[in-house]
């Protein structure tokens, strides 16, 4: 499953580098965002994203439904 900040800044074609520059936040913030670490998406790429044309529910909904992808992984490695 891919996150869905992630597929939105390649869709854009864009590094992390341009993203964090164009927001104003540092390139760690771009990458706990695509590695699900953070509870939400930060408001800042959220809001930006909405702006390129991304639906701002479905964003958030995917990117919940990743997390919960990623915890279940974690659950599967501890079982093994």
């Amino acid at each position: 499953m891919e996150n869905p900040v992630k597929a939105a800044r390649e869709k854009l074609n864009i590094t992390h580098k341009e993203l964090s520059f164009v927001l104003g936040v540092t390139e760690q913030t771009i990458r706990t965002n695509e590695r699900g670490e953070n509870l939400k998406i930060t408001k800042k790429i959220l809001h930006f994203l909405e702006d390129q044309g991304f639906n701002r529910g479905q964003l958030q909904r995917d990117y919940e439904n990743y997390r919960n992808w990623k915890k279940q992984q974690v659950f599967e490695h501890l079982k093994a």
